[in-house]
């Protein structure tokens, strides 16, 4: 997105203004998006991790460059060492079971998903990514269980969209139609467009 790029560029100018946390984390971002340099972009957020390594965020930063840098190892121990600093952190759970998912070890994706689940009960995303594991496993019964679920808690939860290309797959034009609208009453204006 160019205002991101531009907020970026501007970030990059002002760099040296800022705390080295800061810097580290303007110069990690503007190596791995501007100069596409995902390698040395990896090497600034290690860095920082070493430094700060009570900054959670940079752990799932780290982790998903190691992930497109094909280097799953180093990624599973980034998720485990953040998970060691906060065993609460839903988004780090979340991702190891995507992690898992990918890796086709669907035992430890459903481990990771619950820890998610029982961390965040009264959200939707964590039913929605159980969801997406089923799915991805080819369990399509047990996935529109759980966006279903998901959709429990907020009617126009991205969610929604699943199940209505699941109404138009299985030729329910009627509730295809309810849920597309459901998910275009919200005030999100991404969503709603």
């Amino acid at each position: 997105n160019a205002g991101q790029r531009k907020a970026l560029l501007k970030a990059w100018q002002l760099r040296k203004k800022v705390t080295e946390k800061e810097r580290l984390q303007i110069e990690a971002a503007y190596t791995t998006q501007v100069e596409n340099n995902l390698v040395k972009g990896t090497e600034i957020l290690e860095k920082l991790l070493r430094k700060y390594p009570h900054e959670q965020d940079v752990y799932q930063d780290a982790a998903g460059s190691y992930l497109r840098l094909n280097e799953f190892e180093k990624s599973y121990q980034i998720y485990l060492a953040g998970l060691k600093n906060d065993s609460l952190d839903k988004s780090l759970w979340n991702s190891l079971a995507y992690f898992y998912t990918g890796l086709d070890k669907r035992a430890e994706a459903m481990e990771a998903v619950g820890r998610y689940l029982r961390i965040a009960p009264g959200e939707p995303n964590p039913y929605d990514s159980k969801g997406e594991i089923h799915f991805v496993f080819g369990e399509i019964d047990s996935a529109l269980y759980w966006y279903r679920k998901a959709v429990s808690f907020r009617t126009d939860f991205i969610t929604i969209e699943k199940l209505g290309f699941n109404s138009v797959l299985q030729q329910d034009y009627v509730s295809a139609e309810k849920y597309f609208q459901q998910f275009g009453s919200t005030p999100d204006k991404f969503q709603k467009a």
